[in-house]
């Protein structure tokens, strides 16, 4: 993933940290008063359909995507303090969600968070530069990715394999490639969908008054599932940090730990429906044990 730093030190001058806790909110007022607050059980079905909202309702013939091999986490555009305590927040999210992590203390970035001054017009560059940064994205994909409104971009490149990790390959020279591939079955697919690397641009001015737990839990979700951006849904989830009128809440909510703890669950060749049950199932326990508390 070299050439991913080199090219955006000509996009954007800026200083970059490499993977290696962030501030708490204010503490609330002391009250001699107990307030107790209350919250019917999850709904199994109304869940399921939120999860699905956030996937972008996948298709029945691919599982979720999610990364298999190790992440590296890298930033770059804020000071280095600031990308530090970021990434060290993000390390916790992926061990949390058991997301494969590079346990190296120097690795090649596959994963980056950047803030820039115009969000927008940085992913116009990197779309016209025909960059590795969005090598598997088709010509439509960048069109629907540039309508987006921002300020945050964020997108993941996928491979499709086997379920074993097998790629596709050639079995004589100008062959077309082909992926071979077992029978499915009825609880599973015969491929998975690997991600191999995330990006998220979020533009500097957004972040501007916001915590740095917030900022990492945000990136965190964009950066290791393949999460939509939030359209008016009615889940509690970080996901709306840059909503207008919105007030977001400052950490990740039950609905987003268990999104992340469902996603890397079960096997990666799961059919899309079992692994929305088993997302929405995590989110159910996360909502239970924030009830109950410490």
């Amino acid at each position: 993933m070299r050439h991913w730093t080199l090219g955006l030190i000509g996009l954007w001058a800026a200083g970059a940290v490499a993977q290696t806790a962030p501030p708490n909110a204010p503490a609330p007022p002391k009250s001699d008063e107990l307030v107790v607050t209350g919250r019917r059980a999850p709904d199994k079905a109304e869940l399921r359909r939120q999860v699905d909202g956030v996937t972008g309702h996948p298709g029945f013939d691919k599982p979720l995507a999610r990364f298999i091999e190790p992440v590296c986490l890298g930033t770059m555009g804020l000071g280095a303090d600031t990308g530090a305590a970021i990434l060290d927040r993000m390390v916790q999210v992926a061990e949390a969600a058991r997301v494969p992590m590079n346990g190296k203390a120097t690795c090649s970035p596959n994963v980056l968070v950047l803030f820039i001054d115009d969000s927008h017009a940085g992913v116009e560059r990197i779309a016209k530069r025909t960059s590795g940064l969005m090598r598997s994205l088709s010509y439509y994909e960048v069109k629907a990715l540039l309508k987006e409104p921002g300020p945050v971009y964020a997108w993941s490149a996928v491979e499709t394999r086997s379920r074993d990790g097998d790629r596709m390959a050639v079995d004589f020279p100008g062959d077309v490639p082909q992926l071979k591939v077992s029978t499915a079955t009825r609880t599973a697919l015969p491929i998975r969908q690997d991600m191999l690397s995330s990006v998220v641009i979020i533009e500097r001015k957004a972040v501007a008054g916001k915590l740095v737990t917030q900022i990492a839990d945000y990136a965190a979700m964009r950066a290791f599932a393949e999460t939509k951006p939030r359209r008016k849904g009615d889940a509690a989830t970080i996901l709306s940090l840059f909503d207008e009128g919105v007030v977001a809440p400052v950490e990740m909510t039950a609905f987003d730990r268990g999104y992340l703890r469902g996603v890397y669950s079960g096997a990666p060749n799961q059919l899309p429906g079992f692994q929305i049950g088993g997302m929405a199932r995590a989110i159910g326990e996360e909502m239970i044990k924030e009830d109950a508390g410490p």
